[in-house]
């Protein structure tokens, strides 16, 4: 079956292939925001958590990652801010955990998914930098202030994100330069695209998540 499967994804097209891509990946977006948006109180900190790592995990395999399209900084930042760095620094752990478990093994799904090794480790690295980086951000502005002036402050850390990511994924990863720079650019767009639209709802599900 996983031979007939291989078979039919080959002989695709490199548009099937994209669409399919697009398609597989709103599914889930669209499965994870109906969890989160239709009952925010109806979940536990430690299951929202849990979907959070899952959507983590989610958005680090997808070959969308490649150019810019993701979902880690949307949600590391809310969970930093309500829960801390700990929480954090361990979803970041397990999905570092369970990518390299992946990457190392050959799946049905690999046309879909990035399986580096080395960008793993290197998303490891400056993910957990860009985390630690936070916290004094959040302590001397405060928890209201970064609430009340979202955009911006949530625009600035992922300046901070993009300078982490050209140097370590250049660094450890052997990704080219040029390629980590589009990568960066094209993600400013894209956040600003979640925070202005998705971000009050997000993170006030997250923040009843952590008084909860």
């Amino acid at each position: 079956m996983a031979k007939s499967f291989k078979d039919y994804i080959f002989k695709m097209s490199p548009a099937q292939i994209i669409l399919s891509i697009f398609l597989v990946f709103g599914f889930l977006l669209a499965i994870m925001l109906f969890t989160i948006f239709k009952a925010p109180h109806e979940n536990s900190p430690l299951v929202g958590l849990t979907i959070l790592t899952t959507m983590l995990l989610l958005t680090r395999l997808s070959i969308l990652v490649k150019v810019g399209i993701g979902f880690v900084t949307f949600i590391l930042f809310p969970v930093t801010l309500f829960f801390g760095a700990i929480p954090a620094l361990i979803m970041i752990a397990i999905t570092t955990f369970i990518y390299l478990q992946i990457a190392t093994r050959p799946t049905p799904f690999d046309f879909a998914i990035t399986k580096g090794v080395q960008s793993s480790i290197a998303q490891f690295i400056y993910f957990s930098l860009w985390v630690i980086t936070l916290v004094p951000i959040f302590r001397i502005l405060g928890t209201d202030y970064v609430l009340a002036n979202l955009t911006f402050v949530y625009m600035l850390s992922i300046g901070i994100y993009v300078v982490y990511m050209i140097i370590f994924l250049p660094f450890f990863a052997r990704e080219p330069l040029p390629m980590a720079l589009i990568n960066g650019m094209v993600m400013f767009p894209i956040q600003f695209f979640f925070i202005t639209y998705l971000g009050e709802r997000f993170f006030n599900y997250v923040m009843t998540l952590a008084a909860g």
